[in-house]
């Protein structure tokens, strides 16, 4: 983050901003509003005149700080995913935190989300496509057509058996590799 005269010694503030090949977000804070379109034009993020009142100072600085958090986001949206996910369970809908999960185990059209410590399992009507796409990016691998498993609750593998806690969860032939990789990736 960059506030930014335009007249310097030396140097203007539109000239300095030219020449970086990588730029900052940029406020220009100056007496002159002359240059506030060519400004505009190099995507600085507000332009204030001097004097600048204190709230008007931290307007600008605010939105430079939703801008940051909004790249921040584009970036990494995994960063942003909500920890929970709903999921009808007779007839209500149930809050399942994602770090309670341990596998997924596919029953026709239900699911069982099976959890840790004192949360039993949930029986769920979801296909596994659909609660696929709910689930954190990277956090997960589906490891046959039953199962999905979360990869930080991965025990041991072993051949093509899967060990959390006490459960045996096999890993078919056609998601071997897949998983291989997904686990490769957190050695």
């Amino acid at each position: 983050m960059l506030f930014l005269d335009i007249e310097m010694p030396g140097l203007t503030g539109l000239g300095l901003l030219k020449s970086l090949s990588s730029r900052p977000m940029v406020i220009f804070i100056t007496a002159y509003r002359n240059y506030a379109v060519e400004g505009f034009d190099l995507d600085v993020l507000d332009y204030l005149i001097k004097p600048v009142a204190f709230d008007r100072f931290m307007r600008a600085a605010n939105k430079a700080l939703e801008y940051q958090q909004f790249k921040q986001k584009e970036k990494d949206p995994a960063q942003h995913f909500p920890d929970y996910l709903f999921v009808q369970t007779g007839y209500q809908l149930t809050k399942v935190y994602f770090h309670e999960i341990t596998h997924i185990e596919s029953l026709r059209n239900y699911i069982r989300i099976h959890r840790t410590g004192a949360a039993r399992s949930i029986l769920a009507k979801f296909s596994m496509k659909a609660i696929e796409e709910k689930l954190p990016e990277g956090k997960y691998a589906r490891v046959h057509k039953s199962y999905i498993v979360m990869l930080d609750k991965i025990g041991s593998v072993r051949n093509d058996t899967i060990r959390i806690g006490e459960v045996e969860i096999p890993v078919s032939r056609s998601c071997r590799e897949d998983f291989l990789r997904k686990i490769g990736k957190n050695s």
